[in-house]
C-alpha cells in the first residue's frame, strides 16, 4: 500500500531592506551614474536574486536624472511564490554653479545732443550656460534680462549681472560702462575787420565743435568789467554761433562762453571790437612819463628813464572825410634811443569813452621805418578826478606782432591801465551843444612840445606802495622848497629846502607807509615859480 506525503512550500520570500541612495550631478551633465546592487533576498526553501525596475523604465546602470527615481526590487522563489516588493530610492542633487560672462568694460561717447549713451541691441549682455538649465539671469541696473535700449548717463556705471539655474545655484559677474563727454572747442571768433562807428551793429560769428551743445553766452567787456552780456540758444545753428551789440564808443574785448549738456565749459576771447564817435570831441596832451624797465627788449630790456610825449588827434571837419584822424604824435625816449614821431592816422581809430581816449595809425622810429602804434590817453579830471596817464604800443618795421616798446607791457589794450604823467596833463575835449569843444578842466595842452630836458620834476616808482623818491633839477641854481600834501590841500611833510645848482640832479626818499591811500601832491617851489606832481600811493 502506498501512500503519498505531499508538500507545499507556501511561505514567500522575503527581500532585505534597502537604503535611499543620495549622487551629485556628474561633472558637466544634468546626471549622475550610480552604482545599483540588488538587495538579498532569503526563503525556507530556494530564492533567486531580486530584480530591479526604475520609475523610469530605464536599466539600472542608466544614468539618472537630477530628481529622484525610484526602484522596484521584486523575487520570486522555487515554488512560485512572489516576496512583498521593496521600493529604494536614488536621488540625485545638481549642485553645479552656472558659468557667466560678462563683456569687457565698454567705453563710449554720448550720443549727439544728450549727457548720456543708448544701448544699442544685446552688446552688453552676458553669455551663459548650465549643466542642467538656466532659470533666470537680470542685471541690477534696469532689473531685466537685456540692457538694450538702457540709457547710461555720463561717467562710469558698474553693473552686475546674475546667473539662477533651475536648482538655484547662483553665478555673478560685473563690468562697468563708462560714457565719455567731450568738451566743446570753439575754434575761432570772427568781428569787424575795423572800427565800427557808433549806433551800428557789432556782428560777431563763432565756430566750434561738440554734439551737445546748450547754450552760448556773449560778454562784451572793458578793461577787465562786462558791460553787457546775454546767454542765447536760438543762436546756435549746427557749428556757428552769432552775436550782435551795440556798444557805446570804447574798446572792448568780446568773450564767448558755451555750455554743453554735461555741463561743460568753454571760453574763448576775440579782442578788439572799437566803437569810435566821429562828434566824440578830440584829444591833446603833453608832458613826461617815467618809463619802466621791459618796455623794450632785447639788451635795451633793462633801460628806463624819462620819456617825453606830446600829441593831439582829432576827427577831420568837411563832407567826405569824417573818419580819418587828424594830429600828429611825438615820443621820444633818449636813454632807449627811441624817437618816435606819427605820420598817419588810421580812419576811424579815435575813441573817446569817458576819461578814455584811444587812436591808432604808423610812424617813424628815428626818422626811419613804417611802425604802427597805438596812444591810450587818460585825462584824470573826468569822472570825479584822478591821476593823467599815458600810454603808448610801438610795434616793429612793418609788423604787427613784434612790440618795439610798450610801457605797459603784457597789459590788455582794452585795459585802462598806463603810467601816471610825471609832468604834463592831458586834456580830452568833449563837444558841446553848440558844436564847439569844452574841456573837462582848466589845464589846455596847446602844443605837441615839451619842456626841455635840463629840468626835470617826478617821483618813482608811481604808483608806489610804500616808498618812492621824488627826483629833481632846474634849469638854473636858486633856492628850493619841497614839500607834500595830500589832496585837501594839507601839508604832509617838508622833504628838504635849501639851494639848487643849476643842471644837478637831486633826489629824496618820502615814505608813505603810514599814510592812507590816495593820491598825494608833491610841490616844488623856487623864487621862478612852482611845479606840482602827482604821487599815487596803492596799499
Amino acid at each position: 500500500m502506498t501512500q503519498t506525503v505531499t508538500v507545499t512550500d507556501n511561505q514567500a520570500p522575503v527581500i532585505a531592506a534597502t537604503e535611499p541612495v543620495t549622487a551629485n550631478t556628474d561633472a558637466g551633465a544634468c546626471s549622475a551614474r550610480v552604482e545599483i546592487s540588488a538587495p538579498e533576498a532569503s526563503d525556507n526553501c530556494a530564492v533567486g536574486t531580486p530584480t530591479g525596475t526604475r520609475s523610469d523604465n530605464l536599466a539600472l546602470d542608466a544614468a539618472y536624472p537630477v530628481g529622484t527615481t525610484t526602484i522596484t526590487w521584486n523575487v520570486t522563489d522555487a515554488n512560485g511564490n512572489a516576496a512583498a516588493a521593496v521600493t529604494q530610492t536614488v536621488t540625485v542633487t545638481d549642485n553645479q554653479a552656472p558659468t557667466i560672462a560678462c563683456v569687457s568694460n565698454q567705453t563710449r561717447a554720448n550720443n549727439p545732443g544728450t549727457c548720456s549713451y543708448t544701448v544699442i541691441g544685446n552688446e552688453f549682455d552676458p553669455t551663459s550656460s548650465d549643466n542642467c538649465s538656466v532659470a533666470s539671469i537680470t542685471n541690477d541696473y534696469n532689473n531685466s534680462s537685456t540692457l538694450a535700449g538702457a540709457v547710461f548717463n555720463e561717467g562710469t556705471t558698474t553693473v552686475t549681472w546674475t546667473v539662477v539655474d533651475a536648482a538655484g545655484n547662483t553665478s555673478r559677474c560685473s563690468f562697468t560702462v563708462t560714457v565719455n563727454n567731450t568738451a566743446p572747442a570753439i575754434t575761432s571768433i570772427s568781428g569787424p575787420e575795423g572800427p565800427v562807428q557808433v549806433g551800428a551793429d557789432v556782428h560777431l560769428s563763432a565756430t566750434f565743435t561738440d554734439n551737445n551743445l546748450a547754450s552760448a553766452t556773449w560778454r562784451l567787456m572793458a578793461n577787465g568789467t562786462t558791460v553787457s552780456e546775454y546767454t542765447c540758444t536760438n543762436c546756435i545753428s549746427g557749428n556757428n554761433i552769432t552775436g550782435t551789440f551795440k556798444p557805446t564808443p570804447g574798446v572792448y574785448t568780446v568773450e564767448l562762453e558755451v555750455n554743453d549738456r554735461c555741463g561743460a565749459t568753454t571760453r574763448l576771447l576775440y579782442e578788439y571790437v572799437v566803437v569810435y564817435d566821429p562828434n566824440g570831441g578830440f584829444v591833446t596832451g603833453g608832458g613826461w612819463i617815467e618809463s619802466p624797465a621791459g618796455a623794450m627788449l632785447g639788451d635795451k630790456s633793462g633801460v628806463k628813464g624819462r620819456a617825453n610825449f606830446g600829441f593831439n588827434a582829432k576827427y577831420k571837419t568837411g563832407k567826405n572825410n569824417t573818419t580819418e584822424v587828424d594830429g600828429h604824435t611825438n615820443f621820444q625816449f633818449r636813454d632807449g634811443d627811441l624817437h618816435f614821431s606819427s605820420i598817419e592816422h588810421e580812419d576811424m581809430s579815435l575813441v573817446i569813452s569817458g576819461k578814455k581816449a584811444t587812436y591808432t595809425g604808423w610812424g617813424t622810429v628815428n626818422g626811419k621805418g613804417r611802425h604802427r602804434f597805438r596812444v591810450i590817453a587818460i585825462d584824470g579830471d573826468v569822472n570825479g578826478g584822478g591821476p593823467d596817464e599815458f600810454r603808448i604800443k610801438i610795434w616793429g618795421d612793418n609788423s604787427n606782432s613784434d612790440v618795439l616798446y610798450d610801457n605797459q607791457r603784457g597789459v590788455s589794450e582794452s585795459s585802462d591801465l598806463a603810467t601816471v604823467l610825471g609832468g604834463g596833463s592831458i586834456v580830452i575835449h568833449k563837444p558841446a551843444a553848440n558844436g564847439k569843444s569844452t574841456t573837462t578842466s582848466s589845464k589846455l595842452i596847446a602844443e605837441t612840445t615839451v619842456e626841455p630836458e635840463i629840468a626835470k620834476f617826478y617821483n618813482y616808482p608811481n604808483m608806489f606802495t610804500d616808498k618812492t623818491t621824488i627826483v629833481f633839477s632846474l634849469d638854473k641854481s636858486e633856492s628850493y622848497l619841497l614839500e607834500v600834501f595830500d589832496i585837501r590841500g594839507v601839508l604832509i611833510k617838508k622833504v628838504d629846502m635849501g639851494v639848487a645848482e643849476a643842471g644837478k640832479l637831486y633826489e629824496f626818499g618820502f615814505d608813505g607807509s603810514n599814510l592812507s591811500k590816495g593820491m598825494y601832491i608833491g610841490r616844488l617851489t623856487t623864487p621862478s615859480g612852482s611845479k606840482s606832481i602827482k604821487m599815487i600811493l596803492n596799499k
